[in-house]
């Protein structure tokens, strides 16, 4: 068995805690509010017998995973299938637990300053700096990467970073979970129609405009999953239409 624990604090001193316990029938997470005074407000239990991810975002806001669950299995190990879908949750004083969507006017506002909600770091923010403050790999291929857990940061084409190099794409490591449509609807509400678009069977890629950058979705619409990314245009250009024009 392997367990995880992590707690954040509030401003009026609350506690919340979660620990997630691991094992061969798969994970379980409690989590727990408690107040100054010793009080338990708030008390979950989830245990679905396959996997979970969680982490705090922000004193009063977690990140769950659920893996989805394979009826079909036969094996033991076939009911991990490695899709979790993935929900964020705003925790309040009151032991409540409120579902809160990814792609909001927050996300909106971050994005037309060149970041992405919930993950460090913004466009223009130079190798050097980007290094010092996000611990990560930075590995080379058409272009320069720096992958960190949270995020991939991606740079123009070069053979060597020296330093003063401006991160010109960030993509979110975690996948956001939901239909084509839904998710389509969500940014075109804040962002207006794609500018470019590729489409190849059940896989869709749409760009739209954000201020002065662009907001990629790179999903899938069988298992209603996607990417996000945020960028300049020749950044988003490299990454999804190196030869086809892309966003003109």
């Amino acid at each position: 068995m392997e367990g995880e624990m992590q707690f954040t604090v509030t401003g009026n001193k609350d506690t919340f805690m979660y620990y997630k316990d691991s094992g061969r029938g798969g994970d379980s997470l409690e989590l727990v509010g408690v107040r100054p005074n010793g009080e338990i407000f708030l008390e979950k239990e989830i245990d679905n017998g396959v996997g979970i991810n969680a982490e705090f975002l922000s004193p009063s806001i977690i990140e769950i995973g659920i893996e989805r669950y394979n009826e079909d299995y036969v094996a033991m190990g076939d009911r991990f299938t490695g899709l979790f879908d993935t929900k964020y949750y705003q925790l309040t004083k009151d032991g409540e637990m409120i579902e809160i969507d990814y792609i909001d006017q927050e996300f909106a506002n971050l994005a037309k300053k060149g970041q992405l909600k919930w993950v460090p770091g913004n466009i223009g923010m130079n190798y050097k700096s980007l290094k010092a403050n996000n611990k990560g790999t930075l590995e080379y291929g058409e272009i320069p990467f720096y992958m960190t857990l949270k995020a991939s940061y991606a740079f123009p084409p070069k053979n060597k970073l020296e330093g003063t190099e401006a991160v010109n794409a960030i993509g979110k490591n975690t996948m956001i979970t939901g239909s084509k449509k839904e998710l389509t609807e969500k940014l075109q509400k804040y962002f207006g129609k794609p500018v470019a678009e590729k489409i190849n069977g059940n896989s869709y890629v749409y760009a739209y405009k954000a201020g002065q950058y662009y907001v990629v979705i790179d999903g899938d619409g069988i298992n209603k999953e996607a990417y996000l990314y945020i960028g300049t245009k020749n950044g988003i250009n490299i990454l999804f239409w190196p030869f086809d024009g892309g966003i003109k």
